[in-house]
């Protein structure tokens, strides 16, 4: 076994499933680079410490993976695509939806067909990222958003993220459901604008008001109509 302390690796030496066949002449870095043969036949470039420490034990194949196409996480890189990073995009979304919600791109999905693909409010039909090979129900699609619940920071035990997911909406900077919501996100508040929609105080007065007005000029009409009949009744006695 070689310590990281011994000099250049000798040609022809084997490590696990690499055969050590020459020194890397363009180094990417500061650390030694080797280029060897698996046991499969193809040709890697490994690092000095990876060989030695058992990092790199043979290529992604012989390793137990799927290929150069297959994320570490068995994803289909032709399906899901790599970000600008070159990374899995499926995997970069995964990693953010566990930072900020605590859900997995599993549940996130399966959230996305429980609401049919629309969104919770308006049902707006959405669209998810292609990494994840589902298209959006319905025309014109929006893309979706998880919405949660916010609480302050200052909150002491914070709960946890995952408790706090609410659904998907239909995104937007100005006219999304998840922006209009995330204005206000006060349940009380919600309900109190609810009402005043639904009962504004405006046109209830109106309607008292022209209630009142239509009832004044019935009872002037009626008086007038009473002034009439009297003055006829006044000429008839005179007559």
């Amino acid at each position: 076994m070689h310590s990281l302390k011994e000099g250049p690796l000798k040609l022809g030496t084997v490590f696990n499933k690499w055969t050590v066949i020459e020194l890397n002449p363009k180094t990417p870095n500061k650390h030694t680079h080797y280029i060897c043969r698996c046991v499969c036949g193809s040709i890697g470039i490994i690092d000095y410490h990876h060989l030695v420490r058992g990092g790199s034990k043979g290529c992604r194949a012989c390793n137990g993976r799927l290929g150069p196409n297959v994320c570490k996480k068995g994803h289909d890189l032709n399906q899901t695509g790599k970000d600008t990073r070159g990374a899995c995009k499926l995997c970069r979304i995964e990693q953010h939806l566990k930072r900020s919600y605590g859900i997995t791109t599993e549940e996130y999905s399966t959230m996305f067909g429980y609401q049919l693909g629309l969104c919770a409010i308006c049902k707006t039909p959405l669209a998810i990222n292609e990494a994840f090979s589902i298209g959006g129900f319905g025309p014109n699609p929006r893309r979706a958003e998880v919405d949660h619940k916010h609480v302050p920071k200052k909150l002491k035990p914070q709960p946890e993220k995952r408790t706090l997911v609410r659904g998907l909406l239909c995104g937007g900077r100005y006219a999304g459901c998840n922006a209009r919501l995330g204005r206000v996100d006060d349940v009380q508040w919600l309900r109190a604008a609810a009402n005043y929609v639904e009962t504004p105080p405006a046109q209830t007065l109106f309607k008292i008001i022209d209630a009142d007005i239509k009832k004044f000029n019935e009872q002037e009409a009626e008086f007038e109509k009473q002034e009439r009949d009297n003055y006829k009744n006044a000429l008839q006695v005179e007559g």
